[in-house]
């Protein structure tokens, strides 16, 4: 009965972090997490936890990170948007549902592609009220942009403008579509895995990101490889291929790269900012300017606590070698599933869709959030060692 109970609000947490991605349209986030802990605590006053012989050592680690961060930023008095630093903790916390997942055997991935049909929806429905009912479209536009939970863009394709919808945790659906490309190749409902696949690639190109388009792009032709591939007609797969690579290399080159884009610009002004902060404080490149701090990006003309540049923001809150630390425990799980050889039909598309998640992330604040947590526990429970248990913990009565 707990375990249908964590089960549950294990989906509702799901659920609320890919439709409410700021917490302001719900506010249930940290509720919801507070009640799955909640409930599973009280289950384990009378059975022991069981976790694979790591993960705490994984937790802590994970965890210590931003707090010496925090601590460096403090010493170094650069500690002046504490709320910023706050927020990021509070994402990095996450990783403790790990030992929940881990020891109850939560289906986390299974959630992520069942919910992220909902990303689908919402977004063409949205665009479709757009062409059919503009007097209704006002209304949603201010609610979205209030709740904080899409973006709205033009975007010129060819000469044609084009109207574009950023749902803020768009980015997940690379796992949906790598998923159902997968299954589309292994001849599993094939006809549902096809249109959903589609569905999937439709809302990635509706997003209007150019992170979001060319990762989606380059997800679908690596599935299309893969299943022409074990196809007997070269000719005709070839072909295939040519054609499919030249439109998509079409279709990318059309969007707005050059410097009329105002978010290249912006983006082009904070990586300047940053090559002039760290020539002048070279210092930070060691231990960081800490979270919490704030530096001037002339992207924005502004004091700035965070940018678009993932990595970079990282360097400077962690330094290199904390970064490197804090890096190699995100893109773990792909490794270790490489190296171990223990890659197969079951996991692959998951690897696939989590560099191109990456990828995507590198220039969306996307990576220490609720959305980008979820995506890390997806990962780790894909290596979850079914043998290798210690001999738990029992929390006393």
């Amino acid at each position: 009965m707990v375990k249908v109970v964590v089960n549950f609000l294990f989906k509702l947490l799901v659920f609320i972090i890919i439709i409410d991605p700021a917490d302001l349209l719900f506010h249930l986030k940290t509720p919801v997490f507070l009640a799955v802990v909640f409930v599973w605590l009280i289950s384990k006053l009378w059975s022991k936890i069981y976790v694979v012989n790591d993960v705490y050592f994984l937790i802590l680690v994970f965890l210590i990170i931003p707090l010496i961060s925090i601590a460096s930023g403090l010493i170094q008095n650069n500690l002046t948007d504490i709320g910023f630093a706050i927020g990021f903790f509070k994402s990095a916390i996450f990783i403790g549902l790990l030992i929940i997942i881990y020891d109850m055997n939560i289906p986390i991935q299974k959630y992520l592609i069942r919910y992220s049909i909902l990303i689908s929806v919402i977004t063409i429905s949205i665009y479709l009220i757009f062409l059919n009912k503009p007097q209704l479209f006002g209304a949603i536009y201010r609610f979205v942009l209030d709740k904080n939970i899409a973006i709205f863009s033009i975007r010129n394709y060819y000469g044609l403008t084009v109207f574009m919808l950023f749902y803020k945790t768009a980015p997940l659906l690379v796992f949906a579509l790598a998923h159902y490309c997968q299954k589309f190749i292994n001849d599993k409902n094939r006809m549902t895995s096809l249109v959903l696949a589609f569905v999937f690639l439709f809302t990635l190109l509706l997003s209007g990101t150019r992170a979001n388009i060319v990762t989606a792009s380059c997800l679908f032709i690596y599935f299309v490889l893969k299943y022409y591939y074990r196809k007997p007609n070269k000719i005709g797969f070839s072909v295939t291929i040519l054609i499919i690579v030249c439109s998509l290399f079409l279709f990318i080159q059309s969007l707005s790269f050059g410097q009329q884009d105002k978010s290249s610009e912006i983006k082009s002004g904070h990586f300047n900012s940053y090559i002039k902060l760290f020539n002048e404080n070279p210092q930070y490149l060691i231990w960081g300017e800490g979270l919490g701090s704030k530096f001037y990006s002339t992207g924005l003309n502004s004091l700035i606590s965070q940018t678009e540049l993932t990595y970079l923001d990282l360097i400077r809150f962690f330094g290199i070698p904390l970064f490197l630390l804090f890096l190699f425990i995100i893109i773990y799980p792909a490794i270790y599933l490489y190296v171990s050889k223990k890659i197969n039909a079951e996991n692959e598309h998951a690897v696939v869709a989590y560099f191109g998640y990456l990828f995507i992330a590198g220039t969306n604040p996307l990576l220490i959030s609720s959305t980008g947590m979820l995506v890390i526990l997806v990962m780790y429970s894909l290596i979850k060692k079914q043998t290798k248990y210690d001999e738990g913990i029992c929390l006393p009565c």
